[in-house]
């Protein structure tokens, strides 16, 4: 089984590589433009809107130069990284229970071709922190040294601080650090040194008010928001379907039946608990943490690792149930080649595509001074923008104009009554189509009395001076 595991992880690294020219996603054209902005010297949550935490951008910073499609590839072959070393920890943790639940979890992971390509080697803050969590997990559950112990309460703890999006997850390995760790008081110290060690870093790259304001306050606000969203419920999820955006082999049935199957494996083994109980902590998260139905494939990120990892024990659920040597080995195999041959031959993303040709036009036609207010699926990363409010012109824009009302949001928000179609600063120089401002109708009719012409780029059009 470890060459079958090596071999995994040889193709996860030929896939991540093969595929990190594709066409960017709209988040890492956020990430990668934000990046951009605070390389150009411009402070984060200050001089631009954002509302993610800060460590993405400031890795992002490292990998920013001039070319813009190596910038991609490389911000993508380093998240791929990271995938890399959390499946290697997440594998681990399996492995103690059973050596073939590595590999199976691992193949139906990757099965899952959108959640491992949209949550795992996209340029985004969740491998870094799957790689934190799983790490700090893997520390926990299988080191006896509790200053190990301690570094891997700490990591999960710092996972946290690259993605908030799982705090259930996160407090059953804290439980779980907290249970067995004999020297309690050595390794809680180990663990608040790094911790304060890593707020300590976060506060340097953005006030921690500001921080917890736009990744936290905003956030909250916004999930708000979404559960009640036509947009989201009607033409997102047609008409709020559960599960829509779920991993096509880790949906909730598959879940429910490996949770039952696995239980039997109990006795006494606590890895087995710590996965059951992460199951059950990811379920609650994405029925109640999350906007309901939940958003997006990388959202079901940690309820695809913990639904695998419970999947990846099935073979021997049924070994034990059946009291037959036969049923582990030919499930594991029949799942293998299954799950090796559909993640293969499943949606491949082309490497050529409009985001790449549209840049070329920017590339050619944009002077350094010129400003732009465009929709964040063509916006170039490498561009100054109108406003400070630069994206999100139906969702997270009107929100923030109705918190920089109140007086606490107005602590950290412009007011946003001077957005570019309605008072354009004389660097503007290409626009969003009135199309895609439902949610901004003021700016819609300033729209036209704009002098503009139409771009060769979809829903862009170009000031005429």
């Amino acid at each position: 089984m470890r060459w079958v595991f090596a071999a995994l992880l040889v193709l996860l690294a030929a896939t991540i590589i093969a595929r990190a020219s594709r066409e960017p996603d709209v988040d890492e054209i956020e990430y990668m433009h934000t990046a951009w902005l605070m390389e150009q010297g411009q402070t984060l949550y200050t001089s631009f809107f954002q509302h993610h935490p800060p460590y993405l951008f400031a890795t992002l910073r490292t990998v920013i130069g001039p070319n813009l499609r190596a910038s991609f590839v490389t911000a993508r072959l380093l998240s791929g990284l990271f995938a890399l070393i959390a499946i290697v920890a997440f594998g681990a943790i399996l492995w103690r229970v059973r050596p073939e639940g590595a590999p199976v979890a691992v193949v139906l992971l990757f099965a899952s071709s959108l959640l491992w390509l949209r949550g795992l080697t996209d340029a985004r803050a969740e491998p870094y922190a799957m790689a934190f969590f799983w790490c700090g997990a893997a520390l926990v559950l299988l080191s006896r040294n509790d200053v190990l112990a301690g570094v891997g309460a700490a990591l999960v703890v710092i996972a946290a601080l690259w993605a908030p999006k799982w705090p259930l997850c996160t407090l059953v390995v804290i439980g779980f650090w907290i249970a067995y760790t004999r020297r309690r008081v050595l390794s809680a110290a180990v663990a608040a040194t790094l911790v304060a060690i890593a707020v300590l870093i976060l506060h340097l790259l953005a006030p921690l008010d500001r921080v917890w304001f736009f990744t936290m306050e905003y956030n909250l606000a916004l999930a708000a928001e979404a559960r009640v969203s036509p947009e989201l419920h009607e033409a997102m999820f047609k008409g709020g379907v559960p599960f829509l955006y779920a991993p096509a082999f880790l949906g909730p049935v598959v879940m429910l039946v490996a949770f039952v199957l696995v239980a039997a494996l109990v006795r006494k083994n606590r890895i087995v608990v710590f996965l059951l109980l992460l199951a059950a902590a990811a379920a609650l998260e994405v029925r109640f943490t999350f906007p309901w139905p939940a958003l997006w494939h990388h959202y079901y990120l940690m309820w695809g690792f913990a639904a695998a990892a419970l999947a990846g024990l099935v073979p021997a659920a049924l070994e034990k149930v059946s009291r037959s040597k036969w049923i582990a080995p030919v499930v594991t195999v029949v799942v293998l080649i299954v799950g090796v041959v559909h993640a293969l031959t499943s949606t491949m993303w082309e490497n050529e595509g409009p985001y790449w040709a549209s840049q070329r036009y920017f590339a050619r036609n944009m002077r350094p001074a010129d400003t732009m207010w465009i929709d964040l699926g063509r916006h170039p990363v490498f561009a100054r923008d109108a406003h400070y409010y630069w994206f999100g012109f139906n969702n997270l824009v009107p929100l923030a104009r109705v918190l920089a009302r109140t007086p606490h949001g107005s602590r950290y928000l412009p007011p946003g009554t001077d957005l570019p179609l309605c008072a354009p600063p004389p660097s503007l120089r290409y626009v969003v189509s009135p199309r895609l401002l439902p949610s901004l109708p003021e700016q819609r009719r300033c729209f036209d009395r704009l002098p503009v012409r139409r771009a060769p780029v979809p829903d862009v059009y170009e000031v005429v001076r």
